[in-house]
């Protein structure tokens, strides 16, 4: 494509683009503290060659080239029922970008029979939106379970509220996050591989166990599907709300350990390509453990015993305790 485009980003990934001086800039100023953001760079295909800030005269030029590039490109979409309401949708590598397109949301609010619209783009290449006053609950929810279950990179958890084509609030409910409750989010890196961070929320040690055990194996089950587009790496960070105590700090450590003696390590690695590594961190970067190459503990049972006839139970390869 090599033309200059807007790139809607998670929230969390404003401060890593300042840091690199690139164009950054949040979709709805009015509430930084939620809204995703937009980066300007250069589709060049297989990758992204993002925009350095240079001056604000400088920035708005590269604005403006690029939300008329985004008006250039076609994004097709499709009408279904739901709960007896019309949902409008939209897939395409672009389509979440097309909230910043304000000719295509007067065209779909047209479609929609409405100048009051709510739009969700809970994640990369969809965009979804329905009248306002038709099942929004339903809709917000379904917005809520496509980013917390992401198939691609995840952009907004809630939705925007859209009156004649501009966008004049965010839909973030309060408290709208259930307690002890995790998150799963993939953040692309440099190569445009995905990554994986997981938030954990719970208080307590089992619950903190289950969660990660959970979110773990809800990862596994999407990798073997295309190994190709993930870049081994998964974050565990759990929240400073929780009390880091000696002994949830050693379970930790002993998870990190069960998780490179169990396989996992060697076999998805495989099927990537790359290193696969799991590393646990409290809050945003205190480490407590990381997974390490090591021969696995199931495989050398199997050899040693690799002569009997019956063999001990032994756990799957993606369980750690």
């Amino acid at each position: 494509m090599n033309n200059i485009l807007p790139i809607l980003k998670n929230n969390d990934q404003y401060q890593a683009y300042k840091q690199h001086n690139f164009f950054v800039e949040y979709l709805f100023a009015p509430d930084p503290t939620n809204s995703p953001i937009v980066v300007y760079g250069k589709d060049r295909g297989n990758l992204i060659e993002y925009s350095p800030s240079k001056s604000k005269e400088e920035d708005m030029k590269i604005k403006e080239t690029a939300i008329n590039n985004l008006k250039q490109i076609e994004v097709p979409f499709e009408m279904v029922k739901v709960d007896g309401n019309d949902l409008l949708y939209a897939q395409h590598e672009y389509a979440s970008e097309k909230i910043l397109d304000k000719e295509f949301l007067i065209k779909i609010s047209e479609v929609l029979g409405s100048s009051s619209i709510l739009i969700g783009i809970p994640i990369k290449g969809f965009l979804a939106a329905t009248a306002k006053g038709k099942g929004e609950n339903n809709f917000l929810g379904s917005i809520i379970n496509m980013y917390d279950n992401p198939q691609t990179y995840p952009i907004f958890r809630h939705i925007f509220f859209v009156q004649n084509g501009e966008i004049e609030m965010m839909a973030v409910p309060k408290n709208s996050k259930k307690a002890n409750t995790y998150s799963i989010n993939g953040e692309f890196d440099k190569n445009n591989k995905i990554k994986f961070k997981v938030d954990i929320v719970n208080d307590t040690e089992d619950g903190i166990a289950n969660q990660i055990q959970e979110a773990y194996q809800s990862i596994l089950a999407k990798i073997p599907e295309n190994p190709k587009k993930y870049n081994g790496k998964i974050d565990f960070h759990l929240s400073e709300n929780i009390e880091l105590t000696k002994s949830l700090e050693n379970r930790i450590v002993k998870m990190a350990n069960n998780i490179s003696e169990r396989g996992a390590v060697q076999i998805i690695g495989a099927l990537i390509g790359e290193e696969f590594k799991i590393k646990f961190y409290y809050g945003n970067n205190k480490l407590i453990s990381e997974t390490i190459e090591k021969k696995p503990v199931q495989l050398k049972e199997n050899i040693k015993n690799k002569n009997k006839k019956k063999f001990n139970k032994q756990k799957k390869w993606w369980k750690f305790w």
